[in-house]
């Protein structure tokens, strides 16, 4: 059992010591074969709690939670994961991809990736005298209202400290609304607008 509470460093210096005195009794060597399997296992043990943590913290990170849509003329939905960060970027249309598929937005906070859509929609000339519809599609009700509250308060911050012209109006709609609009390659509010 003493063999048992050893690490490693101290086994090994045991064996040393253990050989250079007439080398291993077989009682010794079996003790020290038992210590190191118990080594083994433990460690065994704690890299597949490793592993376990590491492959959740990746699903999270890559998983789907909220879809923020940005209607002005281009459109663009931005997907984000439960950290607010952008896991992806779907065009709604020839004129978005022409606005920003030379921007880097994947694996930006919302809040940065909001700033740059901004700031490529003004250079752009896209903000003369227009109105910006900021939505969410979510399942989380309260949750999901309140980020969308909350990137909207941003976007006008943002729009202030630039002086863009540009009215921003906010909306919020359901998983079927987001999936009705897709059936029709359109975002949830221009798909509203339309109908």
């Amino acid at each position: 059992e003493e063999l048992l509470e050893m690490d490693v460093k101290e086994l090994m210096e045991l064996l040393k010591e253990n050989v250079k005195n007439n080398g291993l009794k077989v009682t010794q060597r079996d003790e020290y074969k038992q210590a190191v399997e118990a080594l083994k296992e433990e460690y065994a043990a704690m890299f597949i709690i490793l592993l376990t943590g590491t492959f959740t913290g990746v699903g999270l990170y890559n998983e789907k939670y909220e879809s923020i849509y940005i209607d002005v003329n281009p459109s663009i939905e931005l997907v984000v994961n439960r950290f607010n960060v952008i896991n992806e970027i779907n065009y709604l249309g020839d004129d978005a991809v022409e606005a920003f598929s030379s921007v880097s937005l994947k694996g930006k906070k919302l809040d940065n990736g909001l700033d740059i859509v901004m700031e490529t929609l003004n250079n752009k000339g896209y903000f003369e005298e227009a109105e910006m519809y900021i939505s969410i599609s979510s399942e989380r009700g309260e949750k999901a209202n309140r980020l969308l509250d909350e990137i909207v308060s941003n976007a006008e911050k943002y729009k202030e400290d630039k002086d863009y012209s540009v009215n921003i109006n906010k909306e919020s709609f359901s998983k079927e609304e987001r999936e009705e609009a897709k059936e029709h390659d359109m975002s949830p509010t221009k798909y509203k607008i339309i109908k």
